[in-house]
């Protein structure tokens, strides 16, 4: 067997300017072989929204221009038909839900479709108000799916809807201005969260720095609203959420956009505490503009945002963060890493703006893939979007 050969650049990236930014070796990949799925190997089109591997091992990859099952041979595409009721609702997928006995749902811009693996079938619910948004698609798509029993909780940018599975209806939860609790607080609506003790969280707003963070109340069918006040510091921050997680231990982490992270210490009285970024302190959060935080098989917390990640030390309180320096295009604009996750040996996997970083916590090693024109083995672009 001839040796393989491998070719990398390798740079010393020396942070230790202070104690908070890790020293890591930033290593260019340009031989790793990376296979292209795209229209010409059978996709409806190469910009897929959102993907997902089922039960069984099938790669559902859903697109703009219809919703993709990838076998591991072929590629069977699923269109909207709008002279068949049986056929997908609409072309544009947004999240795809599996529920644990297999059965399949994609949010799309006009509802939500149940896939029927006995005849490839689909069926479909409107909601009302999706319908009421029918000039406005931008304001119509379910861009959030999450399971709570037998019902499912779905947001579009304006409103929150409940669906109940065995009634298959529809019920709305949006802002409330007569009665507040009966809503969500605001029309702008950005994340949705389910802890393992059954418990519905969901950010809704008016304005940036105007956000509450709200808990649904299973009996009274109502929501307690978590807002910022200036004069207690255990408040809520007021920014947009972008992602939240439960670790093992069972804390409740809040990842905001300007913000910073957020720590639950207080389920029943909304008592939150704040890590933000200081500039004094090099112990301190990289940034405030976070997209997410997640917790790795180790217990490790770990998040991301505006130009890199950090991790958090729970002993310590402290931060040590790794900033990505721009490879590709102008230095002046932010470089987002948009999700993480982890591989089968406890590497890191990154998504960027700016392709694709894998980071090994043992070795500080961050290999980085960036899409090259002139090799068909690299990466098809350089913005990932899951």
């Amino acid at each position: 067997m001839k040796p393989h050969h491998i070719l990398v650049f390798v740079l010393l990236l020396n942070l230790l300017t202070h104690a908070g930014f890790a020293q890591y070796i930033y290593e260019l990949d340009k031989t790793t072989r990376f296979d292209r799925m795209g229209a010409e190997e059978g996709l409806s089109t190469g910009y897929a929204q959102c993907i997902h591997q089922d039960k069984y091992g099938f790669i559902w990859i859903g697109t703009q221009l219809g919703l993709n099952l990838y076998d591991g041979y072929e590629v069977n595409v699923f269109n909207a038909d709008p002279k068949n009721p049986r056929a997908l609702i609409n072309d544009w997928i947004y999240k795809i839900l599996e529920e644990p006995d297999g059965t399949m749902w994609f949010c799309t811009q006009l509802g939500i479709s149940k896939y029927n693996r006995a005849n490839q079938t689909f069926t479909n619910y409107i909601p009302e108000v999706f319908d009421n948004y029918s000039d406005l698609p931008s304001s119509g798509n379910a861009l959030m799916m999450i399971q709570d029993g037998h019902y499912f909780w779905i947001r579009n940018e304006q409103d929150l809807l409940r669906f109940d599975k065995k009634t298959e209806t529809f019920l709305s939860f949006g802002k409330d201005t007569v009665n507040p609790e009966k809503g969500v607080f605001g029309s702008n609506l950005t994340g949705g969260f389910m802890d393992r003790a059954g418990v519905f969280w969901v950010c809704s707003g008016e304005f940036r720095d105007d956000y509450a963070l709200s808990r649904f109340d299973k009996e009274t069918e109502t929501f307690v609203h978590f807002r910022n006040d200036p004069s207690d510091p255990e408040s809520f921050v007021g920014k947009p959420v972008r992602s939240m997680m439960e670790d093992r231990e069972g804390t409740i982490w809040v990842a905001t956009l300007g913000g910073g992270l957020i720590e639950i210490t207080d389920k029943e009285q909304g008592k939150f505490k704040q890590y933000a970024h200081d500039e004094n302190d090099p112990n301190s959060l990289l940034n405030d503009d976070l997209l997410g935080v997640y917790e790795d098989s180790a217990g490790r917390i770990w998040t991301f945002g505006v130009n890199g990640f950090s991790r958090y030390n729970k002993k310590t309180a402290q931060f040590t963060n790794i900033e990505i320096p721009h490879r590709t295009y102008d230095s002046t604009e932010s470089n987002w890493i948009r999700g993480i996750t982890e591989g089968k040996s406890g590497e890191l996997w990154l998504s960027s703006v700016e392709g694709v970083f894998r980071f090994d916590p043992a070795t500080r090693v961050l290999t980085h893939y960036l899409f090259d024109r002139a090799n068909e083995n690299s990466l098809s672009h350089n913005v990932i979007i899951q």
